[in-house]
């Protein structure tokens, strides 16, 4: 009997908690579904509210955007009655025209519906009518009917910008003219840009707020080609279930898929035009993950009441022990684990010194503070998250074994990806060109280190771009690294106009006194050449040391000469940022030279060279241009700046040293590289430059000079230089008194010394070298030909002489084994000299080809060289250069043909 009963009670027992627990699931369930329904009730309220009052405001907007676009057309038409006269002018002038007219674009449409002239030019060739039949109906209503026809507010199929449509059809075209504005650019046209921002951005944007369950909501347009969002102009509809065409139809779909659950639903709208009655829809995902949780403990919490409740009814000790210990424990248990899932826990009235109930009041209190930490904490999180995301510099993390681990939003535009697809990416496989600088800077960067940017050049798409590369180790974690990428491609390319700009202003600035120098030694050929022909016609037996020393001094002044142009070559070349060694006191010294050859002679101008070769690394053209800027601003300093009762004159002092900077220097340099460093001083006893302007100097476009005579990019340049460079340069200055400008360059690590030996200059004059054989000699100027031809026949070789590449080329063919050598001048018309060296190489490849021009900046010279040129010649020479050049080349051939 006893087991009959016990089997009986527990069979009631379990019987009896099945029925509870069934009991307790299903009215949960059903009460989070009435929950869920009631969200669903509330969320589409709501956003059925928004839309109305924001279907109020677009047609608010829709009419305000039809008035002033109509106003716009009749302007248009007016000036423009005849629509053909659009077609001839291009895309770019149409787009300034547009903006003048108060329009986004202007559009012509020819009879066949296709847009053939356009301010944009990605649409000319679109053919509209094929949007839809009502579309290309409405089109064909409105041609030569002489009306301006707006219609309503129409979403782009291909960028979701919202824009309003202008037509006119007039009576003696076929042609139609069309004219659009945005809804953005009306809003900053007319208002305050953050009203529109609002208006398209923040509206809708609230409500997932204080509702765990919904985990977001968008509002899509409802077109044939991309369904765009609403509420953000960059977004898309991903139409993972294929429900747009039900949609299409005004269905409400509901779609669960694990633990999430979408909603779909259309709705209504006036103001957007589209080809469907409900032209928006909704989407609104639900997390059912926390409900099926619940649903989980709330069938354990059953089973477990269903296992105590005999114990509950046979003993009554239960009930104190239930009272005094079991609930507050329960209660401290389902609090301690409501923190773990994140929850806050349940407060109650705890009456009684019971100390478990006191403990979960301390747990409840403790759980309420970790709310605020959490909630800050996460507000900090979502801060500095959007930070990254918004930095214009693309942000990756990658692991030990190269792998990507996170991204940011720039990253992810910059390469055109998805921000999934590049995170667990192998950072190489990305950015193939960068594995090899990435080992590398990899070994140099220690824990928390940051490794200087470095510029890498990766080609895509056919083009050229340039992207500073850096890397630093994250905090705590060695084995991670960031990576930083900047696309610098457009800043270079304007730091490269800034600069080439203010070198020739440079330039123009010290043209005057090059002129002068030049006119010089034109006066001294001339005065020479006037001599010798004097004593020539008087003197029957002229003096021959005399004419040799006239010949002698004409010589000389044509080096002089030929030395000035190459300086001006040197000076306005582009290409000048090539890091190579050279000496500061040599380019120190032509800068001052430039400086005393253009200045204003009340100027004193003063050079203290190092006493020996002051060896530096970097571009010499770009240091030379620091320093004729920074003397050319000392020098108007003590001229033109000066008042107009001041006297002009001073002294512009420039010097080269070394020196051992000092700790406390580098504590206010903290980002310089210790040793040592040379130091360029350029001073002067000019104005000086005021206290409140010394801050400002080296900003872009900042000058104190009076108008047209200066373009304020001067120090904004030289500082750029400086800095790529790794120097730094200081400032000091009296009002009145003067300026100090100094330039600290680091010495190269590669120069363990401060100087190299100093290459020996010859005396005397170079012999003639003589020889024998046959030279092509070509070149368009008929003076320089004949005077070639004339020096390489008294240097004892047979010289055939051809006016241009191509009749150069008819000799070589009749006899190509004629020649043992060609001199060959880069620039001719028609058939270049690089063409000729080419053509040369094709019919006779063992022929040695000798490259000559007057400009030795010329890039063909350095393709020429590359394309297998023997050597450069640079124009003006001299017979001794010519034959020792000739000789040189020659040398390899005749031993070889002595050996054949």
């Amino acid at each position: 009997m006893r087991k009959r009963l016990l089997v009986f009670f527990a069979a009631v027992i379990l019987l009896t908690g099945t029925l509870l627990i069934g009991i307790a699931g299903n009215t949960f369930w059903q009460s989070q579904r009435k929950i869920i329904d009631q969200m669903q009730e509330d969320i589409v309220g709501q956003v059925e509210e928004r839309v109305a009052n924001f279907d109020l405001l677009l047609f608010w907007t829709e009419e305000a955007m039809q008035k002033e676009g109509t106003e716009a057309m009749a302007r248009l038409i007016s000036d423009y009655p005849e629509i053909e006269k659009l077609l001839k002018i291009p895309p770019a002038e149409l787009k300034k025209m547009a903006s003048s007219y108060g329009l986004d674009e202007i559009y012509v449409i020819d009879p066949n519906q296709i847009v053939v002239q356009s301010s944009l030019i990605s649409d000319i060739g679109i053919d509209i009518g094929k949007f839809s039949r009502r579309f290309s109906r409405f089109l064909r209503d409105i041609v030569g009917s002489r009306r301006i026809v707006a219609q309503k507010l129409v979403p782009s199929s291909t960028t979701g910008i919202i824009n309003t449509y202008f037509y006119y059809g007039s009576p003696a075209s076929p042609y139609l003219l069309e004219g659009s504005i945005s809804v953005s650019s009306f809003f900053g046209k007319n208002y305050p840009p953050h009203f529109y921002d609002y208006l398209f951005h923040d509206y809708f944007s609230d409500l997932t707020n204080g509702r765990s369950y919904v985990t977001s909501i968008g509002i899509y347009h409802l077109s044939h080609g991309t369904q765009w969002s609403l509420i953000d102009e960059d977004r898309s509809f991903v139409d993972r279930f294929a429900v747009v065409p039900q949609l299409r139809e005004g269905k409400t779909i509901t779609i669960r898929e694990g633990s999430l659950l979408y909603r779909y639903q259309p709705l209504q709208i006036r103001s957007v035009t589209t080809d469907f009655s409900y032209p928006l829809f909704i989407e609104i995902v639900y997390d059912l993950s926390p409900i099926q949780v619940i649903q989980k403990e709330s069938f354990a919490h059953g089973f477990t009441l269903m296992l105590f409740f005999p114990f509950i009814i046979i003993i009554p000790f239960i009930y104190l022990l239930q009272k005094l210990f079991l609930n507050p424990l329960s209660a401290i248990e389902a609090n301690i684990h409501k923190i773990e899932r994140g929850e806050h826990p349940s407060k109650r009235d705890h009456s009684g010194d019971n100390d478990l109930q006191a403990i979960d009041s301390a747990i409840i209190k403790m759980a309420e503070r970790i709310d605020e930490r959490t909630g800050e904490l996460q507000k900090t999180r979502n801060f500095f998250r959007n930070i990254i995301n918004a930095m214009p510099s693309a942000i990756f993390i990658v692991n030990e074994t190269g792998m990507i681990e996170s991204a940011n939003d720039t990253a992810a535009s910059m390469f055109g990806m998805e921000k999934g697809a590049i995170v667990t990416m192998a950072f190489d496989k990305l950015l193939p060109e960068v594995s090899p600088m990435l080992a590398d800077i990899t070994k140099r960067t220690s824990h928390n280190s940051v490794e200087s940017p470095r510029l890498l050049k990766i080609n895509r798409n056919q083009k050229e771009l340039l992207f500073a590369l850096s890397i630093f180790t994250v905090q705590g974690k060695n084995s991670q690294r960031v990576i930083r990428l900047d696309d610098v491609t457009e800043s270079k390319r304007k730091d490269e106009q800034i600069r080439q700009a203010q070198r020739m202003e440079t330039i123009g600035y010290l043209a005057g006194g090059l002129a002068h120098d030049f006119n010089n030694i034109l006066g001294g050929i001339s005065g020479t050449v006037s001599l010798m022909k004097l004593e020539l016609e008087e003197e029957p037996s002229p003096n021959r040391d005399t004419i040799l020393h006239h010949l002698e001094t004409i010589s000389d002044s044509v080096s002089s000469a030929s030395q000035i142009v190459m300086q001006m070559l040197t000076l306005a070349k582009k290409k000048g940022s090539e890091k190579k060694i050279f000496d500061l006191n040599e380019i120190a010294g032509r800068s001052v030279e430039f400086l005393r050859n253009s200045t204003d002679k009340s100027v004193e101008i003063a050079f203290t060279p190092f006493t020996r070769a002051a060896i530096c690394e970097g571009s010499p053209s770009q240091i030379e241009q620091v320093i004729l800027n920074l003397g050319i601003n000392g020098i108007h300093a003590m001229t033109t700046m000066r008042g107009k009762k001041e006297e002009y004159g001073g002294k512009l002092s420039i010097s080269v040293e070394r020196s051992i900077l000092s700790k406390e220097f580098f504590a206010s340099h903290p980002d310089s590289s210790r040793g040592g460093y040379w130091n360029i001083k350029v001073s002067d006893t000019g104005i000086g430059i005021p206290e409140e302007n010394r801050q400002k100097i080296f900003d872009p476009f900042f000058s104190t000079k009076s108008r047209g005579r200066g373009t304020g990019l001067g120090l904004t340049m030289v500082y750029n230089i400086v800095q790529q460079h790794g120097g730094i340069i200081e400032i000091k200055s009296t009002d009145g008194e003067g300026t100090s400008f100094i330039i600290h360059l680091p010495l190269p690590s590669s120069v363990m010394t401060g100087s190299l030996p100093t290459s020996a200059r010859g005396s005397g004059h170079a012999a003639i070298i003589k020889g024998s054989g046959t030279v092509l000699f070509v070149d368009d100027e008929e003076m320089l030909l004949s005077n070639g031809s004339a020096m390489l026949h008294a240097c004892g070789y047979e010289v055939t002489t051809a006016s241009s590449g191509k009749n150069a080329m008819e000799l070589l063919r009749k006899a190509p084994d004629r020649y043992d050598i060609a001199v060959v001048d880069i620039i001719m018309p028609e058939f270049s000299g690089l063409e000729c060296l080419k053509a040369i190489q094709k019919e006779v490849p063992s022929l040695p080809v000798i490259l000559t021009s007057g400009n030795s900046g010329d890039e063909q010279i350095s393709e020429g060289i590359e394309a297998g040129a023997a050597a450069f010649l640079p124009k003006p020479y001299s017979i001794e250069t010519l034959s020792s050049l000739i000789a040189d080349t020659l040398k390899p051939r005749l031993i070889l043909k002595d050996e054949l």
